[in-house]
């Protein structure tokens, strides 16, 4: 079992699923795979598993938030990075593949 995880929230389930699909055929079982479907809620855990662990990453994907919802995010929850859909999975990939490396 790891003990990295993956916290993938989206409003609409084939995102979700398309998401996790695709990061568990890259990583494998490098971590586990956690999802969501309310991005107030995802916030909220991910702010107060910051608090508890102060090295955890998060990084956001996002079709709807204006520049405040991502400041908010960038300061409460120590998010690194923010994409805009449509997305790249490389470039979300050589992310996490970044914050890996950064945060051992």
């Amino acid at each position: 079992m790891t003990d990295k995880s993956i916290l993938i929230v989206d409003d609409e389930a084939i995102v979700l699923i398309s998401l996790k699909t695709s990061l568990q055929c890259h990583f494998e079982n490098r971590f586990s795979y956690e999802t969501a479907l309310d991005g107030e809620e995802a916030l909220m855990i991910v702010v107060a598993i910051k608090i508890r662990y102060p090295n955890v990453a998060s990084i956001m994907i996002t079709g709807h938030a204006n520049d405040e919802a991502k400041k908010r995010v960038l300061s409460e929850a120590g998010t690194i990075r923010i994409f805009d859909k449509p997305w790249k999975t490389i470039e979300l990939i050589q992310t996490i593949e970044s914050v890996c490396y950064s945060i051992k």
